[in-house]
């Protein structure tokens, strides 16, 4: 398969908007006056905030206010416990936590529903809907399977991986993020520097966006240029993305200065998608953001607080 439409972001180049972000609030701590560590996933549904802290082993469901602190799950190896999660991920009120090593935990509220074991899972951020749960996968079959949720918890390959000199090259480079959106499935890949767009009927790919020539990918691409990585490594592009709406929002790393990131880039997708601004953090490096109608969430990885910004004129 190959996709079928693709769009050169370098057109709209002089119409990025280059935008510094001011800090509006920080949190050092939970409501509890419990601390976090390594929050590697921020989630918004229905005006509440999910922080998933794989040192903590557990997700805290926050208010828009940090007032009030509810967590799912916790370390341990019984029924509903948690040992390596990785990414959290709600649907219609079901909040659903990847753990690399035991598959898709399902809670409800806090109440531990099921345990779905799943292959070839990868730390990325998934999705579910109706039709089951889009996870991103290292098979060199595909870039992400679906879990249906029916009794057979069918599973099937779609996407298109690039396709390299060996089949671990292959597994390695494709690992992304899956956001869902009207217009389709979106995948964003952490090593590669596109964003493909696949149709929810047909999964095939219509849409790859390339993004070779906007900053800091550009930057980032000639900086890779100049070193050698052997078969199971890569350089990283992307720290994390996140959809709210019509924007993605795409937490780049900087490989001029040690793989910092603290420059995102979002894409609008009400019509066709296009790179509308560039955002500057004001600190150096973060780990996740997260984005609702009134502000973006992120993590700061060097002061370890989490970081609200306001959002005004984007």
């Amino acid at each position: 398969m190959s996709c079928l439409f693709f769009t050169d972001c370098r057109r709209d180049r002089a119409k990025i908007e280059q935008l510094r972000l001011n800090l509006s609030q920080d949190i050092e701590e939970y409501p509890d006056s419990s601390y976090f560590s390594d929050i590697r996933c921020i989630e918004f549904y229905d005006n509440y905030l999910y922080f998933l802290d794989p040192g903590r082993k557990d997700v805290a469901k926050i208010d828009l206010e940090f007032a009030t602190v509810e967590y799912i799950g916790r370390g341990g190896r019984g029924p509903g416990e948690l040992l390596f999660p990785a990414t959290v991920s709600i649907f219609e009120d079901t909040i659903s936590i990847l753990d690399a090593s035991l598959g898709i935990l399902r809670y409800k509220d806090k109440a531990f529903l099921e345990l779905l074991k799943v292959d070839n899972l990868t730390d990325y951020r998934f999705f579910s809907s109706k039709e089951g749960y889009f996870l991103p996968t290292s098979s060199v079959d595909g870039t992400f399977q679906i879990v249906s949720l029916n009794e057979s918890e069918e599973i099937s390959y779609h996407g298109n991986p690039e396709k390299y000199e060996s089949a671990v090259r292959t597994r390695v480079l494709n690992g992304r993020n899956l956001h869902s959106h009207p217009s389709g499935i979106v995948t964003v890949p952490d090593g590669l520097p596109f964003v493909e767009i696949y149709d929810w009927k047909t999964k095939e790919c219509i849409n790859r966006i390339d993004l070779s020539n906007i900053e800091p990918y550009e930057i980032n691409l000639k900086e890779i240029k100049k070193h050698n990585y052997d078969e199971r490594t890569y350089p990283v592009l992307v720290r994390d993305s996140y959809m709210f709406n019509n924007d993605l929002f795409i937490l780049c790393l900087d490989h001029t200065h040690q793989g910092e990131a603290n420059l995102i880039i979002k894409l609008n997708f009400e019509k066709e998608p296009f790179v509308e601004s560039i955002i500057t953090l004001p600190d150096r490096n973060y780990m996740s953001i997260c984005v609702n109608q009134n502000s973006l969430i992120a993590f700061n990885r060097i002061k370890t607080i989490i970081e609200k910004y306001e959002r005004i004129g984007f």
